[in-house]
């Protein structure tokens, strides 16, 4: 029924993306299937500083948002001492969103943006804006996002995104 993505969250870097994918084609042979997409989950600060590198070798990339501002940030968003800094309404943020998305282009690759930044109408626009195509939601969020949207004549949840 078309291809499979396998998306491996956690990336720290190549090597790692590498051998997890080794391992997967290697326990999956035998089985009888369809093409196998192999995606990397840019949510740890190493793996976003090596997108090139990783994107030369995975066929997509998703960018996991909710992980990505808590590592980024070295803060616990369910710690009420430091939950204050967990937001997505830090330049740095922008800047490292920006060049995941440049490294998918001249990778000639996909790139979606999930996480609860995804689903949230306000920070949708800016995401269109720098140039994201895909958003990943919840099935509750979809209405609001495609309205937003559909503001600006664009689609950014499509088939298999939400």
């Amino acid at each position: 029924h078309g291809p499979v993505h396998v998306l491996y969250p956690m990336i720290i870097d190549l090597a790692q993306f590498l051998k997890l994918r080794e391992l997967f084609i290697s326990a999956a042979e035998g089985i009888k299937m369809g093409r196998l997409l192999h995606g990397v989950m840019f949510e740890v600060p190493s793996a976003c500083l090596q997108a090139d590198e990783l994107l030369a070798e995975a066929d997509f990339g998703s960018i996991g948002t909710n992980d990505l501002i808590q590592y980024l940030f070295a803060v616990d968003r369910n710690n009420a001492l430091v939950a204050y800094d967990y937001t997505p309404d830090r330049p740095v943020l922008w800047n490292v969103i920006r060049d995941l998305i440049g490294a998918a282009a001249r990778a000639g690759k996909h790139m979606a943006v999930c996480g609860e930044m995804a689903g949230d109408p306000k920070y949708v626009l800016k995401l269109m804006g720098i140039g994201v195509k895909c958003v990943s939601v919840s099935s509750r969020l979809v209405p609001g996002v495609r309205a937003v949207a559909d503001v600006f004549g664009k689609t950014v949840v499509g088939p298999g995104s939400a």
